[in-house]
């Protein structure tokens, strides 16, 4: 997911520039026993890229983040969302895997009888969705600087979610095409809710 080849992508998180804004506060103190692990995790992560790796890098920055947020150093809101943000990266990594061998599993089960039936339809949407906003949130959310330090993981994730959501779109029949389409509008707007609330809390701060 980062294309670890392009110069600096070792620290693709930032956490190198953050210790440079955390020295210069007062209560370096607090977070420095975070900072080192941190980076051990990003140089781990820049030899041997792996989901395992990149997990733990997610992890160790997210910590960093929220503890340097409530200390108090610049653009502490930020780093709160994106602390937030990272966790929710996190968890949909270990997602990809899991619906992976579910979308493995499923034909076996089933012995290929049929199409997925409303449950698999609604899930391939929801989860297609959850991907293309965990894709999205690189794309649209890392600095000019940070842009070419994207991997083509990233894409090919789009572009499976998108597949996922357009066949949970596009699998109904006569019997189930409206319900489908019902849960999956009430999925969207809940997302849509979600984030917009998850923004304004951030703003509070």
């Amino acid at each position: 997911m980062v294309d670890t080849s392009t110069p600096g992508a070792s620290d693709a998180f930032g956490v190198r520039e953050l210790r440079r804004h955390i020295d210069a506060t007062r209560e370096a103190d607090a977070v420095r026993p975070l900072i080192d692990p941190a980076l051990q995790t990003l140089d781990r992560f820049a030899a041997t890229p792996s989901l395992y790796n990149l997990t733990s890098v997610t992890g160790a920055t997210r910590e960093l983040l929220a503890k340097a947020a409530d200390i108090g150093v610049p653009e502490a809101d930020k780093m709160r969302m994106a602390a937030g943000m990272l966790g929710w990266v996190r968890l949909g990594l270990w997602l990809l895997p899991l619906v992976g061998l579910i979308q493995l599993a499923i034909p076996g089960v089933t012995r290929l009888r049929g199409h997925t039936g409303f449950p698999g339809l609604v899930a391939r949407f929801f989860f297609g969705m959850l991907f293309t906003l965990m894709a999205l949130v690189p794309i649209l959310g890392a600095p000019n600087s940070q842009q070419s330090l994207i991997g083509s993981a990233i894409w090919v994730l789009l572009v499976g979610a998108v597949s996922m959501m357009i066949a949970g779109l596009f699998g109904v029949t006569r019997r189930n095409w409206w319900a489908v389409l019902l849960v999956d509008v009430a999925i969207v707007a809940a997302t849509v809710f979600g984030i917009k609330a998850f923004a304004e809390a951030m703003q509070r701060f």
